[in-house]
């Protein structure tokens, strides 16, 4: 008996030990390093690279849509298809990340759905006949499926990084910059050999041979079956109206009040200035180089440094490069310069979205990455949307106009200041304005450039 009760001791001790024995085979793989998440890193740069990067050349396709549509009322709905993209892909951040979050064994398939979608809708655009139909389908539908496409990717990153958690970001978001310099070029040649309707759907050729392959190295780190079940609770979106995130996201919204425009006026201010066109195209073209460059160094920054102290890097970066290179510059040298400072500065400001997350979710403990990214860009697009109207408003509030005369047109937010003497003649009307000041010292320009400046951009 004895013996037996001796026994039984080993036996269940043994039994209790075997789930120990098992556990490596269930062991996730490293964070930060490994063949697979690097992998993810790579696949999401990619992806972002197509997604995002197509519209952002709704400009390229802008003059020939308007001279190809040009009975149908095309100068006013061409420019939608752009404005529709950007908006659905900023906007509808939210509404699909709180979908991914109840529903993460499906984030995969997400990507795989979403890349369907964009397929048919630029096919479908490459039949249409009318404007409001590529509002739709390059507009609207490329966008529902772009965001299908491009969330799950930084889900998964936020799962594989986290000591280089902006570094990976920075890299990711490096992406748009990348693509920003190589695909309005290559659409511009092909819409210049081509149709329209050739290059849209050689897009989706290419897409499908560039991503098909990529695609297969996105997957979760945590896998389904063990830690992704369906969140039984409702969120906790309070941190939304607390500190840190408030005045954070505050700061990322009036720095994107000023950043997109630049960005579309810069061909026009070249050409206004007697500029080649070669000068215009580079002006974009060095504006996504620097932006590409720009990410990385601050999300290796955003690492290390506290999130504001590389808030304050880019935003004094950008307001210096506006005031003292493109307002008191009329040489191609000069622009070309601004131009790729300010896209380092200004255009890596969303990589300093992960030291967001991570202020938050360590205050408020119950805030989560993915919703906390969510509305940062969602942010992001109200600034852009608001741009516009804003700059109007500036241009038409009446202390400005009683101090000042302007030349033409609109304001772009991160003015242009030129003296008299370079103000373009009347034979073409830019959409932005010219500020001239000639009873105003140098010390008065200076203080209103500054002014013009903070309010428009920069926090």
């Amino acid at each position: 008996m004895n013996e037996q009760n001796d026994d039984q001791p080993i036996a269940l001790e043994e039994r209790q030990q075997e789930p120990d024995q098992t556990r490596p085979e269930f062991s996730l793989p490293p964070t930060d390093r490994g063949k697979d998440a690097w992998l993810v890193l790579f696949g999401t740069f990619v992806i972002d690279a197509f997604v995002w990067g197509f519209p952002f050349t709704s400009g390229v396709f802008q003059e020939f849509y308007a001279s190809e549509f040009a009975d149908d009322n095309a100068s006013s709905g061409v420019a939608m298809i752009g404005t529709v993209a950007l908006g659905v892909l900023y906007l509808g951040s939210p509404v699909c990340l709180f979908m991914l979050r109840q529903w993460p064994r499906h984030r995969r398939k997400c990507i795989m759905v979403g890349f369907l979608i964009t397929a048919v809708a630029l096919v479908a655009a490459s039949f249409a006949t009318r404007v409001w139909q590529l509002v739709l389908t390059q507009g609207f539908l490329y966008a529902v499926g772009a965001c299908m496409m491009s969330y799950p990717t930084m889900l998964f990153l936020d799962e594989w990084f986290t000591h280089r958690k902006g570094l990976a970001f920075g890299l990711a978001w490096a992406s748009t910059g990348c693509s920003g310099v190589a695909f309005p070029l290559l659409i511009s040649w092909s819409l210049t050999h081509f149709s329209f309707r050739i290059t849209l759907r050689m897009w989706v050729i290419a897409s499908m041979v560039v991503l098909g392959p990529v695609l297969r190295f996105m997957k979760p780190r945590v896998p389904s079956s063990t830690g992704s079940a369906r969140p039984s609770n409702m969120p906790d979106i309070r941190f939304v109206v607390c500190r840190p995130f408030f005045p954070l996201q505050l700061c990322s919204i009036l720095e994107s009040l000023g950043y997109f425009l630049p960005g579309l006026y810069l061909p026009l201010y070249a050409r206004s200035l007697g500029f080649s066109n070669e000068i215009a195209t580079a002006s974009v073209v060095l504006l996504n180089s620097g932006a590409f460059f720009g990410s990385m160094v601050t999300g290796f920054l955003v690492d290390r440094w506290d999130v504001t102290s590389v808030m304050l890097f880019s935003t004094v970066g950008a307001t210096l490069s506006v005031i003292f290179l493109w307002g008191f510059s009329g040489l191609a040298t000069v622009l070309c310069l601004f131009s790729w400072l300010y896209g380092f500065f200004a255009g890596s400001f969303s990589s300093t979205w992960p030291g967001v997350m991570r202020e938050t979710t360590q205050k408020h403990h119950s805030a989560e990455p993915g919703l906390v990214y969510a509305f940062l860009v969602a942010g992001r697009g109200v600034g852009g949307v608001v741009s516009g109207p804003l700059s109007e408003a500036l241009l038409k509030a009446p202390p400005l106009t009683r101090t000042f005369s302007y030349g033409y047109g609109k304001l772009l937010p991160h003015a242009a200041i030129a003296s008299g003497d370079d103000i373009p003649s009347n034979e073409w009307t830019p959409p932005l304005a010219w500020v001239t000041w000639p009873d105003l010292t140098k010390k008065q320009r200076i203080t209103h450039s500054l002014i013009f400046t903070t309010l428009s951009s920069d926090h």
